[in-house]
């Protein structure tokens, strides 16, 4: 096997890429902050959940619990729901697809919950990962 050298440029050079694609890997370019939190939801539209920074990505996944007398979480359950900042209240959702009224808005140090159940469904926990 012979051994070549070759210089690595980013798709962006390479191909023609869709806007998801590309706000992916700016986003990815860049020294991030990130967290992890829980919330509850409530399913009403509107809820304002606070990240703490600009988030630019945020994922939520569904808690699932080991039984209705144990607070211990031990599985995360049902579909990944994503959104990027600049998708314009749209969310993609694993399995699923594009969806409409999941994560609607990403605010300057928050994001806003639509009614979707995979975001926001009442008495169900949470789990976010957000990325700015």
């Amino acid at each position: 096997m012979v051994n070549r050298l070759f210089k690595l440029r980013p798709p962006v050079d390479d191909r023609q890429m869709s806007s998801l694609d590309s706000d992916i890997a700016n986003l990815y370019q860049k020294s991030l902050q990130h967290t992890t939190n829980t919330y509850t939801g409530t399913g009403i539209p509107g809820v304002i959940v606070t990240v703490g920074f600009n988030a630019e990505k945020i994922e939520v996944y569904r808690l699932f619990q080991k039984n209705q007398f144990s607070s211990s979480v031990t599985s995360l359950a049902g579909e990944v729901v994503t959104t990027l900042i600049g998708m314009g209240g749209i969310s993609f959702v694993s399995g699923v697809g594009y969806v409409n009224n999941a994560i609607i808005a990403i605010g300057v140090d928050s994001f806003t919950l639509g009614t979707h159940p995979g975001v926001n469904a009442y008495g169900v926990t949470y789990l976010y990962y957000a990325v700015g």
